[in-house]
């Protein structure tokens, strides 16, 4: 987690634009609300017509939220949060690949996510090697 973002009221709310990394892949479209220490997401694939429902739980004292209970949402600049492993891949039951995720501001912020992806990825790679 970059320490630097602190956690604030309504960060997440509103549209996000997810990438995932490493491979192509649809976009992630999200539409957040944050209802005390929850948050709603109505989210769908780029071309998809109808959205789908999740919810999660803000965590607290950091900028980051969970979905459930095994994913969690990092804020990692004002533009971007990144959901580690959240792009899955299944050749019938059996999961074969995990991908991450970058999601962020529509528009400009949209340019930098796999920057955004790849500073990150070196920051947690630096902080596994302590």
């Amino acid at each position: 987690m970059n320490e630097k973002i602190r956690p604030q009221a309504w960060q997440f709310t509103g549209r996000w634009i997810g990438e995932s990394q490493e491979i192509d892949r649809p976009a992630h479209i999200w539409e957040i609300r944050q209802t005390g220490r929850f948050v709603s997401i109505d989210n769908l694939w780029e071309g998809e017509t109808s959205f789908r429902k999740m919810t999660g739980t803000l965590i607290e004292g950091q900028a980051a939220f969970t979905i459930i209970d095994t994913y969690r949402a990092v804020m990692v600049d004002p533009q971007h949060f990144i959901i580690a492993g959240w792009d899955t891949i299944y050749q019938g039951e059996e999961l074969v690949a995990r991908y991450d995720v970058v999601f962020s501001r529509p528009g400009i912020a949209e340019l930098t996510a796999h920057q955004v992806w790849l500073e990150w990825k070196k920051r947690e790679s630096a902080m596994s090697d302590e």
